[in-house]
């Protein structure tokens, strides 16, 4: 029997506290490890790019086993990702550090939310080939 567990994103937080708009549940992705701290790594490098982020990235994750017969646990961590002087032996750009956290540290109050009015960035089409300009054809 494989000892590979499942976990999804439950929550999403901005350093501040403020919520993402990342954490809505069917959006967050499934991610595969034996341990959550590294499902939280591959969640917050995947959270980053999706947002496009090509420097240092902070969030707080909830994390949520999802496994079939599990007591879906929820663990809370701080993840960081800062970019690395050399690149790694395999190209690697970044350098992720995760940090197991209580659920009690998550009560930060959110003073001001700076989430964009716009929806979320789609993976489906990148905004350089399909333009919002119509040209005609005459």
């Amino acid at each position: 029997m494989s000892s590979e567990k499942h976990y999804t994103i439950e929550k999403a937080f901005h350093s501040d506290g403020c919520p993402t708009k990342f954490s809505r549940s069917g959006k967050t992705g499934r991610f595969t490890s034996e341990v959550p701290n590294s499902s939280a790594k591959k969640a917050m490098t995947s959270l980053c790019k999706k947002k496009r982020i090509m420097g240092r990235c902070s969030l707080y994750l909830v994390m949520r086993e999802i496994t079939q017969g599990s007591k879906h646990k929820e663990y809370a961590y701080k993840a960081t990702r800062k970019l690395r002087k050399t690149p790694g032996p395999f190209g690697n750009k970044y350098e992720s550090h995760v940090k197991r956290i209580t659920m009690d540290e998550l009560d930060k109050k959110c003073k001001h939310s700076y989430k964009s009015s716009g929806r979320m960035i789609s993976k489906k089409y990148s905004p350089k080939k399909y333009s919002h300009k119509r040209t005609s054809r005459k």
